[in-house]
């Protein structure tokens, strides 16, 4: 399964580097050199390191998972089994380390300090002091080198814990019982791998700061303590009273969290069902209604992640600003003692509060907090890991020769009645066909043959390999050759029969890569015969004793269907156990064994010849007078046209982007279309971040915040040049205390200053604690509606786009941007905007203190800027390309998890759970290694960034020592603690610079959508219109792109009001692109007229409203019955039920516990498929239209219920015009007129009569082929 990777990957450096590389981060100067020469594209993602393999930790994963299950252990013992050695020896280092390091640098700096001081009695030696200036530089750049190496290995370590848990959860979806996918669908199980997994990412390493820092506490409280005695309880006790307070905030955010993902997985739950039906949503112009929702749901979910925000930024600001509170408790209860404090001691402490204050305002709390989202993620994902899955095929025989039994069945779907009751029936070898009207168990038969649905009572014995084609076509992304053979062995001759026998040689042949052509989400660029065939040809490819059809053949044409019946069912599979579910009667003759359902039982289990005839009623359309001679006949009709269906069968696809590549283009090759949104390159404009702004409320928001923000750094930079008068102040009232001095003016005006300062610092601290928590208020509620205004405008631009847009997207990569990249807007930007606004204003607080000092010290302060902006610089151009490689390779994870639960009866019949792992690893494996590029870089840039502004603290240093000498302790000391926290600032400030840069490509991401072309619409809404239902098409053609094919070429014909039409014709001939344009959903060259009224020039809302349709494929939306049936909430409860009456199904509905109030689980699945289409119908009649389409709406039904609409049509629609696609020829023998589609082209239109008196006509070729004459 690697056959979209057409190039050797090259190995990581980082796996041959040696141990100063590794430290240093030099093994990233490739990607740093690829970046600035010609940018990073997928090519230069590297092999996967053996440590991050996807298969091996997914499937360690599962073995700990099943043995914690049988033990009841939570998930997370799992990982502690699997990483908890590695994570408490990586947490003792880290103690021992860091404990060191934060006790010399305080210690060190004070009595560096102390040289600069005047006052002190005892005076260093400059080599002295020169030597704690070592020791704190020494300290400082040992510390920048493990911070950076440990927080590498940490996000390193986190990575795998991700990988395995990603593994766990795809490996559990491909078991989830059919009742497990309605209650966690693929929206769910995307949710968990892209949101709750992510929760793991700095949980981690802040549990470990949790127990570190309560030690560190007790360190540096006694480092204090040594300092100013009994009053560094004062400050250092206020600042532990508000652990508890933080917890409790932390708990509540983790609580609101939970409903915050909730509102989530609701909001990505519908995003998904409107991008599966969007065709749906188009005609019957439910664009709004899904809008409002969207926007509803999205509108709750922003609000409570606000909430979230508020209380955790909150927390930490508190945190944060009474650290300058318990500074300021410390030195009033020391002054209340009677006692001076020196500028060793007073840098000392200050110092080490920043420690205390880091420990208790920032790791303390974000680790309460991120624990407590990682827990409450846990808590979700063991959930779904306890979802109920499918049990392993257990028979009651021991034979070896295959065999299918059921012996006194019954079966409770769970939905308030029994499906199947009492059966009992043997398969026999060969051909096994099994009809019955529409809800009578036929679907529920081939899902407990499969081992979907457990019996409830009785025997099932089922013995030998088993392959199962759906009725809904299932491809996954990928080419058409994998499609087919899954995850076999290629055998060339058995592929060749196949693609044979299941007519798809010609269409293989017309696409632009032949079997290599990719196929896109749910194989769009095919026709919908074309994706049913692919779908038949996988299951037949698939050498197995036992198969299983669910009426398969339904959505392709009677020429077709009876070649690939012929060719395929009888003689391909003719020793094999075939059980074929079909409505089609005129196949009955061919089986070895007719069975008859109904209402869950058997009715009829036999031969055709013996078969009562009251068993089953043939529709009359359908000529149950069929002899073997006839039948004979219609096989040597199906053996003479052979070479004219390997020449003409689907030539003519109608599919949008077949016919844009067909005509000009290429496919792109599968690693390209897996990864396409790379294309995007260099700077992301500043356009992005003016619209992204603008989302928020504009400019008058911007200067409010503004102005908070600066009135805030204002009181904190204010309030540190506090300590600098205070040192100098405290040695002179301490020498005039001593000498007795203490009546003299000198005094007086000493203590007054000292009074009016300490006054001065309590109100700016005030003042800031105030300021603060206000600019967090605003600035969250101005994310929030940054966030729900882009999601917004960008869901509402989706829901505009023309059907082009959607045929030629991959749906995986319309809901990633949805689901990551709006949680990144949600989440991450606002975050590392907030730091970068913080480090912007701390820079310029900084450097206005440093100036008050020595206008001198400016100077590096600039130099050092302007290095690292260009740092900045050269890190981008290739952090940008990693960053939109992590998004692109993400893409085809989450879209691959999304097709494999869409497909699981598909898999687990095809046994291809294994395949389907490996492409999921294969596919995680490049997502990792571009993961893994992104981490490396980011740290190599934290890193050369914290070695340069250690070079600015040196020369800061040097500076006071050698060059401005006699300067006082307090400017001095002021000076290196500025400059000592302006380093730490700005390479924290320059990480989240360059981070936010690549976070803002997901709102570039997001900002292409605002830039798709809405439908072509018109703004004239005429009234009463149409009121008689004629349709015209005057030269109409239809091509997808200026200089690509005709798919319509110069339509011309009149449908006069309430006339029934037929439209007939081969698969891709064209049917589909009718009924497309009349809709509006392509824009044409010619005119199209209903009623006189050139449709160009009425609003698509207009036409849309003015047209019922059945379409094709019954789409159920999750909702109730009621939203369903009546999805603008027009008509009464009457009108709905008396709908519902007219396709017989009041009855079903009023046996359910809340009728028309019923919920429906994604896709209707609490219905059978004919029970849905029969709900569409109820959906159409509520409209009243003078126009009804019929887009192959009886296909999945059987020849009763198919009647049943006939009736209704002509009784209820008499008055309509009726447009009716069908590939069932029997069921438009009695329109007025039927119109025979080629190519593109309307070859035949008049009297069904008079075509079928015409030997010369297609249509009576057509029906002669079908067995009608």
């Amino acid at each position: 399964m690697k056959e979209y990777l057409d190039f050797k990957r090259e190995t990581n450096p980082r796996a041959n580097a040696n141990f100063l590389s590794v430290i240093t981060f030099f093994f990233t100067r490739q990607i740093f050199k690829k970046g600035v020469v010609r940018g990073i594209y997928e090519r230069d993602i590297y092999e996967v390191l053996d440590g991050y393999k996807s298969g091996n930790l997914g499937e360690r994963m599962e073995e700990e998972w099943k043995k914690a299950k049988e033990k009841k252990l939570p998930i997370i013992v799992c990982l502690f089994k699997m990483f908890g050695l590695e994570y408490m020896a990586y947490g003792i280092i880290v103690f021992l380390v860091k404990t060191v390091l934060m006790v010399v640098k305080p210690l060190s700096v004070g009595k560096m300090i102390s040289y600069f001081d005047p006052n002190k009695a005892e005076k260093m030696e400059r080599e002295e002091a020169l030597f704690y200036a070592f020791i704190f530089l020494f300290s400082t750049f040992c510390w920048t080198l493990f911070m950076h190496n440990q927080m590498f290995y940490i996000h390193q370590f986190v990575l795998k814990i991700k990988i395995a848990l990603s593994g766990l959860i795809y490996r559990k979806s491909l078991r989830l019982s059919t009742a497990s996918t309605l209650k966690f669908t693929s929206g769910h199980a995307i949710t968990l791998i892209t949101k709750d997994v992510q929760c793991f990412n700095a949980a981690p390493q802040y549990a470990h700061d949790l127990w570190i820092g309560v030690i560190h506490v007790g360190v540096m409280t006694y480092i204090i303590y040594l300092q100013i005695g009994v009053s560094a309880f004062a400050g250092v006790g206020f600042l532990v009273l508000l652990i508890p307070v933080q917890a409790l905030l932390g708990k509540v955010a983790a609580k609101l969290r939970i409903k915050t993902a909730t509102m989530t997985d609701k909001r990505l739950k519908l995003t998904q069902e409107v991008l599966n039906a969007i065709k749906v949503v188009k005609v019957y112009t439910l664009e709004n209604s899904f809008m409002k929702s969207l926007e509803q749901i999205r509108r709750k979910e922003v609000i409570k992640l606000k909430h979230v925000f508020y209380i955790r930024f909150v927390a930490l600001t508190i945190g944060n600003l009474c650290a300058k509170i318990s500074l300021c408790l410390c030195i009033v209860f020391y002054t209340a003692l009677g006692k001076h404090i020196n500028a060793e001691q007073a840098f000392v402490v200050w110092t080490s509060f920043g420690t205390l204050r880091a420990v208790l305002t920032i790791h303390l709390p974000m680790g309460f907090n991120l624990i407590a989202d990682m827990m409450a993620a846990v808590k979700r994902i063991t959930k779904f890991m306890h979802a109920e899955e499918v049990n392993d095929l257990k028979t009651c025989s021991e034979k070896k020769e295959p065999l299918v039994n059921l012996e006194k069945v019954s079966v409770d779907a769970g939905f308030e009645k029994t499906v199947l009751k009492d059966v009992t029936l043997k398969f026999k070898s060969g051909l096994n066909v099994v009809t019955g009207s529409v809800g009578s168990g036929k679907s529920f038969l081939l899902k407990l043959l499969l081992n979907e649905i457990s019996a409830k009572t009785g025997v099932v014995d089922v013995v030998g390999e088993v392959s199962y084609a759906s009725q809904e076509p299932w491809l996954f992304p990928e080419t058409v050759k994998q499609n087919i053979i899954f995850y076999k062995p290629y055998d060339a001759d058995r592929y060749q029969e196949v693609v044979r026998v299941c007519a798809l040689r010609k269409d293989i042949s017309m696409l632009p890569e032949r079997d290599s052509t990719f196929l896109i989400d749910k194989g769009l660029n095919l026709s919908k015969g074309q994706q049913a065939r692919v779908n038949l040809a996988r299951a037949v490819y698939h050498d197995a004793d036992i198969y299983l059809f669910d009426d398969s053949l339904s959505a392709v044409d009677a020429h077709v269907s009876g070649y690939i019946f012929d060719e395929c069912i009888r003689k391909f599979l003719k020793d094999k156990i075939c059980v074929f579910v079909t409505q089609n009667h005129s196949f009955l003759k061919f089986a070895q064994q007719v069975i008859v359902l109904d209402d869950g039982r058997v009715e009829y289990a036999g031969s055709f010849d013996e078969m009562p005839k009251i068993n089953l009623t043939i529709s009359d359309s359908v000529d149950d007078k069929i002899d073997e001679n006839t039948i004979n006949d219609s096989n040597k009709t199906i053996e003479s046209k052979k070479q004219e269906i390997k020449e003409k069968d689907d030539a003519y696809e109608d599919n949008a982007l077949l016919k844009v590549f067909n005509s000009t283009e290429k496919i792109p090759n599968p690693s390209t279309k897996l990864y396409h949104e790379l294309q995007a390159e260099g700077k992301v404009p500043w356009e992005t971040y003016k619209k992204y702004f603008l989302f928020g409320g504009g400019i008058p928001t911007f200067i409010v915040l503004f102005i908070i923000y600066s009135s805030a750094q204002i009181t904190m930079s204010w309030s540190d040049t506090f300590i600098r008068g205070w040192v100098d102040i405290e040695p002179k009232l301490a020498k005039l205390e001593a000498n007795n001095l203490t009546n003299t003016t000198e005094f007086e005006e000493l203590s007054h200053k000292h009074t009016y300062m300490l006054n001065e610092y309590i109100i700016l601290v005030l003042a800031a604690v105030t300021t603060n928590l206000v600019k967090l208020f605003i600035y969250f509620a101005y994310n929030a509606n940054i966030g729900r205004n882009l999601h917004n405008t960008i869901m509402s631009k989706l829901l505009a786009a023309p059907m082009l847009f959607f045929d030629i997207h991959l749906s995986g990569s319309i809901l990633n941007k949805f689901s990551r990249d709006l949680s990144i807007v949600d989440e991450m930007i606002p975050f590392h905007l907030l730091q970068c606004i913080r480090v912007a204003l701390n820079l310029v607080g900084a450097a206005a203190v440093i100036s008050t000092i020595n206008w001198r010290l400016l100077l590096p302060s600039i130099v050092l800027f302007v290095f690292l902006y260009l740092m900045r610089i050269l890190y981008l151009k290739a952090g940008r390309g990693v960053q939109r490689l992590e998004g692109a390779t993400r893409n085809p994870v989450v879209g691959h998890m999304n097709a494999s639960i869409e497909g699981l009866l598909t898999i687990r019949s095809n046994k291809a759970q294994n395949f389907m792992k490996n492409v999921f690893d294969e596919r995680q494996d490049i997502y990792n290694s571009a993961t893994y590029m992104g981490l490396a870089t980011s740290r190599a840039l934290g890193l050369f960034a914290d070695i340069t502004t250690f070079m600015f603290l040196v020369m800061i240093i040097c500076y006071f020592f050698f060059i401005a000498r006699g300067e006082f302790a307090g400017n001095v000391g002021l000076a290196i603690t500025q400059s000592f926290m302006l380093t730490g600032v700005l390479q924290w400030g320059i990480c989240h610079w360059a981070e936010l840069e690549t976070k803002m490509t997901n709102v570039q991401r997001l900002l292409e959508y605002e830039s798709i072309e809405s439908e072509a619409d018109s703004e004239n809404h005429p009234k009463e219109w149409p009121n008689k239902g004629k349709i015209e098409f005057r030269k109409v053609s239809l091509r997808y792109k200026p200089d690509g094919n005709k798919v319509l070429d110069d339509v011309n014909f009149t449908v006069e009001p309430q006339q029934k039409i037929g439209i007939v014709g081969r698969t891709g001939a064209g049917k589909s692109s009718i009924i497309a344009v009349i809709f509006k959903l392509y824009e044409v060259e010619g005119q199209i007229l209903i009623d006189d009224v050139d449709i160009t020039n009425v609003s698509n809302e207009d036409v849309r409203n003015s047209i019922s349709i059945i379409p094709q494929d019954p789409i159920l939306f999750s909702g109730t019955l009621r939203d369903n049936v009546d999805p603008k909430g027009k008509s009464t409860d009457a009108d709905i039920w008396d709908a519902l009456e007219k396709v017989e199904m009041k009855s079903t509905i009023s046996n359910l516990k809340n009728g028309i109030d019923t919920e429906i689980p994604e896709g209707g699945s609490n219905f059978s498929t004919g029970q849905r289409q029969l709900i569409c119908f109820a959906r159409a009649i509520l409209k009243h239209n003078k126009i009804l389409v019929l887009d192959e709406a009886t296909a999945n039904m059987d020849p009763q219920t198919d009647a049943l609409i006939q009736k209704i049509v002509k009784s209820r629609f008499e008055d309509c015009t009726v447009l009716t696609i069908a590939h069932r020829l029997s069921s438009v023998m009695n329109a007025d007129k039927i119109m025979v589609i080629d190519s593109g082209r309307v070859i035949e239109y008049d009297d069904p009569n008079v075509l079928k008196a015409n030997s010369d006509s297609l249509f009576h070729r057509m029906l002669k082929r079908a067995g009608l004459i």
